[in-house]
């Protein structure tokens, strides 16, 4: 909130750290001092970032968050077994999908074509849907073992999974449609537990 107590004041970069049962934003663009001032930009690792925990009610255990263009966030709640989204102040929550999901972990954001992808571990899946949560689908279910990690590349095409097999992790990626999959990694590795694409 700006100084007038009536305008915000423009969002600086952050993370957004999922803690369990809350979600919280942490400000990268300035640090507070140990009196709790907040003070110019800094590189120093004596000083620590503004935390803000997002005023999200009914939150059970949030595993994986993304990120869209219209200042939303997405989030997987294995414990409530949904989908949601709200705005970045912690407005607007809403759930996108709560049914048919057993332990939804990841989450990914295709932020140009306004779709929002997800892995659930049980249920051995992989889907889809537009960011209201409309046009729900499955696009990736066959030989699927512990579908972890997902990250989009929207100027690409592509969609990346990890798999989190005891026998068989690997890594894989499809078009956006979830077909073909191209196994991009099989041996070597062990779980892999985040991914994030740089184009």
């Amino acid at each position: 909130m700006g100084d007038d107590g009536r305008r915000c004041d423009p969002l600086s970069d952050f993370l957004i750290l999922p803690t369990g049962n809350q979600l919280e934003r942490i400000a990268l663009g300035h640090a507070v001092n140990s009196t709790g001032s907040s003070t110019t930009p800094v590189s120093t690792t004596s000083w620590m970032h503004a935390r803000t925990v997002l005023p999200i009610a009914d939150v059970g255990e949030v595993v994986a968050v993304s990120y869209d263009a219209e200042e939303q966030l997405y989030w997987t709640d294995v414990e409530a077994k949904t989908i949601s989204r709200a705005f970045i102040n912690g407005s607007g929550v809403e759930t996108i999908a709560a049914f048919g999901l057993d332990y939804p972990e990841g989450i990914a954001v295709d932020w140009q074509a306004g779709n929002v992808y997800w892995s659930d571990v049980v249920g051995q899946r992989i889907e889809v849907a537009r960011l209201n949560g409309d046009s729900r689908r499955i696009i990736v279910w066959k030989d699927l073992d512990s579908p972890r990690s997902l990250a989009v590349d929207p100027e690409e095409g592509f969609l990346f999974w990890s798999l989190w097999s005891r026998s068989r992790p690997r890594l894989e990626r499809s078009s956006l449609t979830g077909s073909p999959r191209i196994m991009l990694l099989s041996t070597g590795i062990g779980r892999i537990n985040g991914l994030t694409v740089h184009a």
